[in-house]
């Protein structure tokens, strides 16, 4: 059987990206919101997240 794919980094919630460590701020790996999207404003921030939800239970 072969070996499952791992992905190197973490998840970001936001834009939906497997990412290197290097591109998680300290807060942002607890949340699992990357440096680039912790710079949108929190109206982006959150019309990014319901795309992404209408997408992702589609």
């Amino acid at each position: 059987m072969p070996k499952k794919k791992r992905h190197k980094g973490h998840y970001c919630k936001v834009c939906g990206n497997f990412l290197p460590n290097e591109k998680f701020s300290g807060k942002g790996h607890a949340k699992h919101i990357c440096k680039k999207c912790t710079s949108f404003s929190k109206q982006k921030w959150h019309e990014q997240k319901v795309i992404d939800d209408i997408y992702l239970y589609k």
